[in-house]
């Protein structure tokens, strides 16, 4: 609005309020795939305490309550209610469903799938299949920080083109207004929305090659997961 106040211009203002909304998210910092990696790399710390617990000859109950209680930052708050739906003596199988639930993410899933299935049956060797989950998680988390980085050049390489196309319209603004008058007229408007509209285009095709494909989860509901039924 304050754009279209400056220069007169209608379609300047509906183009400020576009970008007042949408560049900030284009041009600034990651973060829900910092808070994704983070959860990632979380999710395996909490199933190598779980490993250890379990190895001491540990309940998988009191290991999930152990591991509850040092569970990384990132999922403290969604540990924290695992652990009072254990205390509530909730059925451990369906509160491991609510936590996987919460925190939405494929190696999650894993990891609660087959505490439900060693919950369920007699496991042999859980605690040498929660460390290998674990470093699974770890590698995948290490190769998403690389693709990050990669991203990031994309996301500098915007903020360069931003930066300039805005420093030139506000240098021609200021030093010589009467090249960028034509645009007041009607045919100058028609022009600048089509040129604003390649802007836009282009800057959607940057967002995509910016942001990394959403992650679908394995199992979408849980709770509805049951075993499988026996042949014999």
């Amino acid at each position: 609005m304050t754009l279209g106040l400056i220069t007169g211009w209608p379609v300047a203002a509906l183009a400020g309020g576009v970008a007042t909304w949408w560049l900030p998210a284009l041009l600034g910092p990651d973060r829900s795939t910092a808070r994704e990696l983070a959860c990632t790399e979380a999710v395996a710390t909490f199933t190598e305490m779980l490993r250890d617990t379990l190895s001491a000859a540990s309940g998988i109950e009191q290991s999930v309550r152990s591991a509850c209680a040092a569970a990384p930052e990132a999922i403290a708050v969604e540990a924290r209610r695992l652990a009072r739906r254990i205390e509530d003596q909730q059925d451990l199988a369906a509160a491991l469903t609510s936590f996987a639930d919460e925190l939405r993410g494929p190696t999650a899933d894993i990891v609660v799938v087959c505490l439900v299935h060693a919950i369920r049956n007699s496991a042999r060797d859980l605690s040498g299949l929660l460390g290998s989950l674990a470093a699974t998680a770890r590698t995948h988390a290490a190769q998403r920080k690389r693709a990050q980085a990669a991203r990031m050049q994309v996301r500098t390489s915007v903020r360069i083109v931003t930066g300039m196309t805005a420093g030139m319209l506000a240098a021609l603004f200021v030093l010589d207004r009467s090249f960028l008058s034509p645009y007041g007229s009607a045919s100058g408007e028609f022009v600048l929305a089509a040129g604003l509209a390649f802007f836009a285009a282009g800057y959607g095709w940057l967002w995509r090659m910016a942001k990394p494909r959403a992650r679908k989860r394995l199992l979408t509901r849980m709770d509805q997961v049951q075993e499988p039924s026996s042949w014999w």
